[in-house]
Parts: C-alpha cells; sequence; structure tokens
C-alpha cells in the first residue's frame, strides 16, 4: 500500500478524481442491474453479467486507500502550515475531511427519524407501509455473508423504538483555506464518501443477487447455501458441467477459511493449513495493559468489551459495551448505536468507524493492530482518545 501511495503522492488531482468518478459510474451500473434482477429471464446469463459488473467495481477495492491516503498526506501537510501540531493533527484531520454527503448508513438513520417524526405528529399516518417501502430501500445493509438475507421490517420497527430525536452535528474547524488547498480537502472529503459507497454498492448487489443464488441452488440439488462457499471457477464447472464440489470440501470451508493473494494469485485454505497461518499472524503478547492506536473521536469511556469479528455476532454487544473490532462495515450499524465507544485493528481518517464515530459522538480509537488478539469479551477497559489509548482495567 505504502508503494500505491508513494506512486500517487505527486501526480495531478484529476486523476483521483477520474478515479473517483469510474468508480461512482460503475457502481450505479451495478445497482441498476441487480435492483432489475427479477427482470431477467435467464439466470445463468444475469449471474455472469452480475459477475463482469462486480469485477468492474471491485477494481476500486485495493487502490482506494492508498490513493485516499496521498490525498490525506497533503491534507496534513497543509494542517501543519496552519499551526496545527502533531497532536491535534489526526482530531483536524477527521473534521476538515467530514463529506457534507450522507453515505447509505446515514441516509437510512435520517430517514427513519423522518419516519418517526411523522408518526408522532399524525395519527393516521400509515406507519407499517413507511417501515415497508423503508425496508425495501435499506434492507441491504444488513447484508455481509452469503444467505444473510438483510435486515427485515421488524428490525427497522424496534429500530425506531430505540432512536433518539436529537441530530450528532459533527463538530466544525475554525481553519481557512485558500482555493488550492481547498481542492485537496474537498478530494479528500470525496474519498471519505466513496470509500463507504464502493462497499455498500457491493453488498447491495450481493443482497440482491441472493435471489440468483437460490435458483442456481434449486436447479443444481445444492444444499441451502452451499453456494455461498463456491469459487467463482467452481461456479462455472457448476454452470457448464454440472459438476458440484464435494461435499466434504463445502464442510470445510464452512468452518472457516481465508483467501490469500500472492503474486496476484488467490489461494483458498482451510482445515490445518488455515490454523497454522492464523497461530503465526497471531503472536501477540496477551499480557499488554495498555494498546495504542490514533483517536478518530474524543472523548473516554469504560465499559466492558465484546469482540465482534462478524456482523452475525453483533448481537452479543449491549447497551454501554465497548465495540472492539477488525474493522467495521455498514452492517456493524445496530452494535455500534448500542455501544458506548469503538476500537478497531485498522482503519484511517477514512475509515466507516471513524465517520460513524463522528457522526455518533462516541470514543473511537482506530489503527490498534492488535486490540482483537489483546483484549477478550468480559475485559473491563478506558478508552481514552486524548491520549489514543486503550486500557485494561480488569
Amino acid at each position: 500500500m505504502e508503494e500505491i501511495t508513494r506512486k500517487y503522492s505527486d501526480k495531478d488531482l484529476k486523476i483521483f478524481r477520474t478515479f473517483i468518478k469510474e468508480g461512482y459510474s460503475h457502481g450505479e451500473r451495478l445497482k441498476s442491474f441487480v435492483r432489475g434482477l427479477n427482470n431477467r429471464i435467464n439466470i445463468q446469463d444475469a449471474f455472469w453479467e452480475s459477475v463482469e459488473l462486480l469485477k468492474n467495481l471491485l477494481v476500486f477495492l485495493p487502490e482506494t486507500h492508498p490513493l485516499a491516503k496521498a490525498i490525506e498526506m497533503h491534507v496534513a501537510d497543509i494542517l501543519k502550515t496552519k499551526g496545527v501540531g502533531e497532536g491535534k493533527l489526526m482530531k483536524t484531520l477527521l473534521e476538515v475531511s467530514a463529506p457534507e454527503k450522507l453515505n447509505g448508513s446515514s441516509l437510512e438513520i435520517k430517514e427513519l427519524k423522518e419516519i418517526q417524526e411523522k408518526a408522532s405528529k399524525d395519527k393516521k399516518f400509515n406507519l407499517d407501509k413507511a417501515l415497508k417501502e423503508h425496508t425495501d430501500k435499506y434492507a441491504y445493509l444488513g447484508y455481509r455473508e452469503p444467505f444473510s438475507q438483510g435486515y427485515n421490517k421488524e428490525f427497522f420497527r424496534k429500530r425506531l423504538e430505540k432512536l433518539k430525536s436529537e441530530e450528532s452535528v459533527p463538530k466544525k474547524h475554525k481553519l481557512s483555506f485558500n482555493k488550492s488547498e481547498r481542492e485537496y480537502i474537498d478530494l479528500l472529503r470525496e474519498f471519505v464518501y466513496f470509500r463507504n459507497y464502493r462497499t455498500e454498492k457491493l453488498y447491495e448487489a450481493l443482497y440482491y443477487l441472493e435471489q440468483v443464488w437460490r435458483k442456481l441452488s434449486v436447479k443444481y440439488g445444492l444444499g441451502e447455501k452451499d453456494i455461498g462457499y463456491y469459487l467463482l471457477e467452481e461456479i462455472g464447472k457448476l454452470l457448464n458441467e454440472s459438476k458440484k464440489v464435494k461435499d466434504s470440501k463445502i464442510s470445510e470451508r464452512i468452518l472457516g477459511y481465508a483467501m490469500l493473494l500472492h503474486n496476484d494469485q488467490i489461494e483458498l485454505i482451510t482445515g490445518e493449513a488455515l490454523r497454522d497461518k492464523k497461530d503465526s499472524l497471531n503472536k501477540v503478547d496477551s499480557t499488554i495493559k495498555e494498546i495504542k492506536g490514533s483517536a478518530a473521536y474524543r472523548g473516554k469511556a469504560s465499559g466492558n468489551v465484546r469482540i465482534v469479528l462478524k456482523a452475525s455476532e453483533q448481537n452479543k454487544v449491549s447497551e454501554g459495551d465497548i465495540l472492539v473490532t477488525t474493522m467495521t462495515t455498514p452492517d456493524f450499524l445496530p452494535a455500534m448505536q448500542k455501544a458506548i465507544a469503538f476500537v478497531t485493528d485498522e482503519g484511517g481518517v477514512t475509515c466507516h468507524a471513524a465517520i460513524i464515530a463522528r457522526e455518533m459522538k462516541k470514543p473511537c480509537i482506530i489503527g490498534t493492530k492488535i486490540a482483537t488478539q489483546v483484549l477478550k469479551d468480559g475485559d473491563l477497559v478506558e478508552v481514552d482518545t486524548n491520549k489514543g489509548i486503550v486500557r485494561k482495567i480488569k
């Protein structure tokens, strides 16, 4: 990633704008296609066309972060010329990079609050119809794993009952910038928005493509969720030769798998190979009492740790817990609303956790690298964002 960042650090801003513009174009084409899948007759053609559209958007996943980082570095240099010291640099970066456009998760909250307000003012308001339309529009935000189905109407009904009426307004910086400086800042804001946009569009596509998976599963006599564990070339053999993957292989993948990228080749590992790889990566001193990271939103909070490594585990998060994860994605929103603070292994100014922490005004420390390995469920910790430290209390 550092190599790519350096490669683009002195490039014309048109390259960055073109990159984002093309990303939006591919995202909207994918969205339009998958939302019209019900009108497709040939299910196999629909599958292969969706694969090509997904590939077009997936190209933007590995390069978005280093490109955004290159712009972030420029903005950081600008802030330093304004007298912003290292101690306040991350905080100010987060303030100036806050996008004006709302991502899907934020729009969903905004529109649910509007439904809440209308229902409270008008006794004749058709709440059931409004929630159905809201679900049709935003169910995909809860989609992460194959056949996880997304959010349903009852989920949003329960959310409606717990919503707070006040809007969260990010704190504004007091710095002024010239036209050239403003171009970099506006571009960084666009990257912050785009990074979440491309992720949400991928989830949206996978949510609507589930109907294709189900039809293929029935046609070829597969287990209900088996096709979610097929590689693309294996699906090709299934469609062209009716060749299934052995049940034993699928069972192994269900227990756990990893995709390793090396020299442009992808390797899938399971079983003992997976355990060996995890052991080699998890060599961290579990006696560590303090974990350091970057403050994404200021404040202090104490609470019990809840490790959430995938969205399906977020039900264990209760009000007042500290959410600890590798990184957050749009489907983590229910857990984030209940948690009092967030701690992540990964992330920077443009990451999802930083954006949501700012919107919810909750303490957040990102980029700790080891939080999910050192902490465990039930640990009592203090999150001190003024020092960028997560401290074990007991």
